[in-house]
């Protein structure tokens, strides 16, 4: 039987299917995806063909049924872009390393699940996340460019950011103070952003923060981002999907995910700090970063602390309340260890330098407010008396 090639529709890889009839579907040998063989062959041809497969299956289930393959059919197919892999895929979709060839460049698409395509509340969910982005354009956020649905798939294209994800980071071991600090400030100038603009991300963890190679973090996956005033219900009620990460979630957003804050956040950042630190999250009686690396400033553990209370109000107040502390914490004089002067002109003084608007205000600026009007209270409550014993005294 002479030989057959086929090009791969992903890689361009020319690949023998000479085994396969046209319909069979054959695995690429260089990118391993699955494509659909075109060809035409007799049909006593056919017949030896099927013999070859039937083989080669017995042979491919002794290596295993539960490693996955991507199948070519299965590939969202958009106009004006090119799927050349896969990114990942979570609970409501997948995303795809894609070319936008209109401008020959490569970008992340999004793609709601099939079996979530027909159900309003994930489509609602899901155009509420690229909503989301769209609201959100910073230099510490995955920025979005397209919305849209073909062939009964729902998609949005994000930015492309070429590195890894902080877990990929973290399965390499704890990092170094100076990186974990670095990318701790930039998680909260981005969440500063989005708190100010009313959205909560509520799923803050490794998975969602990308690192690209020059050290700059991207804040990905808003699908579960709380708009803080709007109304609708985006819960997925009856769904089984869990409303945050267990590890991260704060104790409040366990009760009831719709009932959260700002503080959320923190507290899921403040996890993930430790992690970053100590090489895995704080469970149970977890021992402090300073006994398990003594080259750290002990304030480290005080930040943490706080920023993983049980209690919302025992947090920080916002974010850049914990910028704030940190910002001390580095400059401190007892400190063991932290950032070169050099190190804090490359992560930028202005990340110390965040504000947020007037609605949100600080920690400390509501303690003095509350300090000036109990004063206040005080000074009335006690002239008020006075007043009375005086007419009391004159009757």
């Amino acid at each position: 039987m002479s030989s057959a090639k086929q090009k791969c529709p992903i890689c361009d890889y020319m690949n023998d299917v000479s085994i396969y009839v046209t319909g069979q579907k054959a695995k690429c040998e260089r990118c391993h995806i699955q494509f659909e063989v075109k060809r035409s062959e007799s049909f006593d041809e056919r017949l030896n063909i099927q013999q070859n497969i039937q083989q080669a299956a017995k042979g491919d289930e002794a290596q295993g049924k539960d490693k996955e393959t991507l199948i070519y059919s299965d590939i969202p197919q958009i106009s004006g872009y090119e799927v050349v892999g896969v990114i990942g895929k979570g609970g409501m979709g997948s995303v795809y390393k894609a070319k936008q060839l209109s401008l020959n460049r490569l970008v992340a698409i999004k793609v709601l699940k099939k079996e979530f395509q027909e159900q309003k509340d994930f489509i609602l969910r899901f155009n509420r996340e690229a909503e989301v982005l769209a609201k959100l354009s910073h230099p510490n956020i995955v920025p979005i460019i397209d919305k849209g649905v073909q062939g009964g798939n729902f998609y949005f294209v994000m930015e492309y950011i070429d590195g890894e994800t902080l877990r990929q980071k973290l399965r390499k071991g704890r990092l170094p103070f100076d990186d974990a600090i670095k990318y701790t400030l930039q998680i909260l100038r981005a969440i500063s952003f989005a708190h100010n603009h009313n959205v909560i991300h509520r799923d803050l963890k490794p998975e969602n923060v990308l690192i690209d190679t020059s050290g700059n973090v991207r804040i990905a996956d808003f699908g579960l981002a709380d708009i803080v005033g709007d109304n609708k219900d985006y819960s997925l009620t009856g769904s089984g999907m869990a409303m945050g990460t267990a590890h991260y979630m704060a104790p409040e957003q366990r009760r009831d995910a719709k009932r959260v804050d700002r503080r959320a956040d923190i507290f899921s950042l403040g996890i993930t700090l430790y992690e970053m630190l100590a090489g895995e999250v704080p469970q149970g009686n977890f021992k402090r970063i300073g006994q398990l690396r003594m080259d750290i400033n002990p304030a480290i553990d005080g930040i943490i602390e706080k920023a993983i209370s049980t209690k919302p109000q025992d947090r920080f107040y916002s974010a850049e309340d914990m910028a704030d502390a940190i910002r001390k914490a580095l400059t401190s004089e007892d400190r063991k260890e932290t950032l070169s002067p050099e190190k804090i002109d490359e992560i930028g003084q202005e990340i110390f330098d965040v504000k947020s608007r007037s609605l949100h205000r600080s920690e400390d600026y509501r303690k003095k407010r509350i300090i000036i009007f109990s004063t206040i209270s005080a000074i009335i409550l006690l002239s008020a008396i006075s007043f009375i014993i005086w007419i009391f005294k004159h009757l």
